[in-house]
């Protein structure tokens, strides 16, 4: 194992500890990942271009046979289903090129000293409640001052079973050693959209001004679970750079099936491990959904969060960067969630970011702040 230098140094108050960040795999190979990339770019146009050869000439030999129209279809069906693949390769070129120079994001960690304060999103719509008492209760147990977070579950699925379970935990005898937990249910009125867990999170974000007012606002879905110094090792990007306005973890999963049937490791393993890390350092990074820690000065530039019904997280990060604010990316593992575990589920989840991410991309006007 590599030895990874640390040193200290304080701001604001507080004790901040830097270490130098944990190459990933494609530091390490680089140049290998840049050559790989180029030479399947090569190899693909070296394939199609003798296709549309041998089909173009096959046309003429059989000009008016229903053979024709076949090869063509089969053709176009073989670079359409390709091409996307190709386009990242492209992508991931000129990525590789641009941030040949740059330096990966160092790791900060709030050692002690004078804590920011945060106010933390649970959001949840009818999951199970030991599911959401997980979550709760890793929020509870976070390595950070008790009296600088309060914890807020926003519950759009209005259970008032999760409500009493709540207020017995406020009432325990632990809770007088950890921090404060609010339980909070929306209603929309009738002919309003709801906007989902976007409407949810701009309920919470109200709400928790009216209540503590934080300086920052961190979330949580209901089924992930962060690390106990999560809070520790992402405010003090925010910190240490006033035009950050919003630092994000990758995600992970706790219950994947053995050989991840329907990829959902691979792919955020991939996607969280590669194309993230290259972003941030063009500073091109996005909110990952959950997890992350936003300051409540840049959401009130934008005019809250963003009122769609789906890809909230993007049309979040793209606002932040059009108002001049920063996104940023940490590659650490700090949450564990909930992937999946069927067939239906699988095919529910992509099928609402497939058809309901495209109204994200036109959000309605926002009608409160």
């Amino acid at each position: 194992m590599s030895h990874v230098e640390s040193l200290n140094f304080y701001r604001d108050g507080a004790k901040i500890k830097k270490s130098a960040a944990e190459p990933l795999p494609f530091e390490r190979y680089g140049n290998v990942l840049l050559f790989s990339s180029i030479l399947t770019l090569i190899l693909w146009f070296s394939y199609e271009i003798p296709q549309l050869y041998i089909a173009a000439k096959a046309s003429g030999d059989l000009e008016g046979s229903h053979m024709t129209f076949k090869i063509w279809i089969v053709l176009a069906c073989e670079f359409f289903l390709s091409s996307p693949e190709m386009i990242l390769a492209v992508n991931l070129i000129f990525t590789l090129v641009y941030a040949y120079n740059s330096q990966p994001r160092s790791r900060y960690e709030l050692s002690e000293g004078e804590a920011p304060s945060i106010d933390v999103f649970i959001t949840c719509c009818g999951e199970p409640m030991e599911v959401i008492l997980d979550t709760i209760g890793a929020a509870r147990s976070q390595n950070y001052p008790k009296s600088q977070f309060k914890i807020f579950v926003l519950d759009d699925g209005h259970d008032e079973n999760l409500r009493k379970e709540i207020d017995r935990l406020n009432k325990s005898k632990e809770a007088r050693s950890v921090s404060d937990l609010i339980y909070l249910s929306r209603k929309v009125g009738i002919g309003q959209k709801s906007y989902f867990k976007a409407g949810n999170i701009q309920f919470g974000i109200e709400q928790s001004n009216a209540r503590s007012g934080s300086e920052y606002i961190a979330s949580l879905d209901a089924d992930m679970i962060p690390d106990t110094d999560w809070l520790r090792k992402i405010i003090p990007h925010l910190m240490l750079d006033d035009r950050i306005a919003l630092v994000a973890p990758p995600q992970d999963y706790y219950n994947t099936p053995i050989g991840d049937p329907f990829g959902n490791k691979a792919e955020f393993d991939l996607w969280f491990s590669l194309y993230e890390p290259l972003n941030d350092r063009l500073n091109s990074a996005m909110c990952t959904g959950t997890g992350y820690i936003v300051r409540r000065r840049a959401l009130e530039e934008i005019g809250g969060w963003p009122q769609v019904e789906s890809g909230e997280d993007y049309m979040c990060s793209t606002k932040l960067s059009d108002n001049g604010w920063k996104v940023a990316f940490v590659p650490e593992q700090l949450q564990a969630g909930l992937a999946p575990n069927s067939i239906k589920a699988h095919i529910k989840q992509r099928m609402r970011w497939v058809f309901r991410f495209p109204t994200g991309l036109c959000p309605p006007p926002m009608n409160h702040g």
